[in-house]
């Protein structure tokens, strides 16, 4: 594992990094984190810089720069168990934040085949919103009759199931 001179000391990136994150200081940490990036774009640690950088950009409310590092990690991580995850994350940025509801729908379609269930379940939900927003309230309301049948008892079950009320 390689390590980075930090102030005379030599430190793992991922650890600094997320020491600093802890402590929030999230600029050192990304700084940290994009450093890592740049000089071992292929490393080993690679993928896991690249979830921390990108939940540091999404709780920064930093939405423009998100898209773009989840989109180069789902790119590196295509064969990933967490590539589902990454769609769904991608999916909502796509939908909620730029209005791109075609591209989020079709982030959605990997992310709804996914094997865990909290994923399967947020982008089915996901995608009834985004539905709606491209203004298609039949399939929208088939998606959320679907989260209803699929998760009676899920986190948005109250909203779906508004949703479908005449």
């Amino acid at each position: 594992m390689w390590v980075l001179q930090v102030d005379g000391d030599l430190v793992c990136p991922t650890r600094q990094g997320l020491a600093r994150d802890v402590e929030h200081d999230p600029e050192v940490a990304l700084s940290v984190w994009r450093e890592y990036e740049q000089r071992f774009p292929e490393g080993l640690l690679a993928p896991e810089v690249g979830i921390a950088v990108l939940r540091l950009l999404l709780a920064d409310k930093q939405y423009a720069e998100a898209l773009a590092e989840v989109q180069a990690v789902r790119a590196r991580l295509a064969q990933d168990p967490r590539a589902p995850e990454l769609a769904l994350i991608a999916a909502k940025l796509l939908c909620t934040q730029f209005g791109r509801l075609s591209d989020g729908l079709a982030a959605l379609d990997q992310a709804t085949a996914a094997t865990a269930a909290e994923v399967r379940e947020e982008a089915l939900f996901t995608r009834g919103a985004c539905l709606e927003l491209l203004g298609d309230p039949v399939e929208a309301r088939s998606a959320w009759a679907a989260y209803v049948r699929q998760f009676p008892h899920g986190a948005h079950a109250d909203e779906a199931g508004a949703r479908l009320l005449p």
